[in-house]
């Protein structure tokens, strides 16, 4: 595991300051790099064409914590999960962020499993998922977007359904999406048919949205499919600057 940079079994905390990680393979999780447990702290990090058999294309932490400032995360694929960053548990810190361009079966842009993200200034696009999680998946876990926009993802194929063209909620996960009229900040233009925006798979599954742009039909950029979408309700639609909270069976 770690074709470019691993730390094997061993708990490592490890600094990394402008560093490019590109072109690695891994016949099992983190093309890119791979940590299980301890810290990282990285600064001017680019993860770009980087690929996993597993999971994990671009980076894949297990277990212990990381802070990310200026964050580059393109054309990395994984045959399993998340194509761009495998995170669990943390919890994590990214700000100033690019996850673009990513590929795989779950999650294609971010997988946030068991663990808290907290992103700030960030874009997540043209992320695809062949079935759940375009621009991220999160199982068991909370994700908080400040000023970041998830726009152009999609989950599914011509022949398969998908589900959460911009983000997959499951098990309980938990979206937070701040913004403000002043600026476009919030989850559109993404693509799936079950939840072209968020799908929330279960009842405890929830997205709170304060202030935060959804798409209009006049622009072109809806979410297709709805913007938010679960077993119990079907395509909710809200617009920009829109402020509400949907949990798994009703948006209110």
């Amino acid at each position: 595991d770690g074709a470019g940079i691993s730390g094997g079994s061993a708990v490592v905390d490890l600094t990394l300051d402008d560093v490019v990680v590109q072109d690695c393979f891994s016949y099992g999780d983190g093309g890119g790099i791979y940590l299980v447990g301890g810290s990282l702290a990285a600064t001017d990090l680019v993860l770009d064409g980087n690929d996993a058999i597993s999971s994990g294309g671009g980076i894949y932490l297990y277990g212990g914590t990381a802070s990310f400032s200026g964050l580059t995360v393109t054309g990395n694929t994984a045959g399993y999960i998340s194509g761009g960053l495998y995170l669990t548990h943390g919890p994590f810190t990214l700000d100033d962020v690019l996850i673009s361009g990513n590929q795989s079966a779950y999650g294609g842009g971010l997988m946030g499993y068991y663990g808290t993200l907290s992103m700030s200034d960030c874009e997540v696009s043209g992320n695809a998922a062949t079935t759940w999680g375009g621009g991220a998946y999160l199982h068991t876990a909370s994700l908080s977007l400040d000023s970041c926009q998830i726009f152009g993802n999609q989950a599914g194929t011509s022949t398969a359904y998908g589900a959460g063209g911009g983000v997959f909620a499951y098990n309980g996960s938990s979206i937070g999406c701040i913004g403000s009229a002043s600026e476009t900040a919030g989850i559109y233009l993404n693509s799936a048919y079950y939840g072209g925006g968020v799908y929330l798979y279960d009842a405890y599954a929830a997205v709170v949205s304060s202030a935060c742009d959804w798409g209009t039909s006049t622009a072109g950029d809806d979410n297709w499919w709805g913007d938010v979408s679960s077993p119990y309700f079907w395509a909710a639609s809200f617009g920009v600057d829109a402020s509400f909270t949907c949990v798994g069976t009703a948006c209110y």
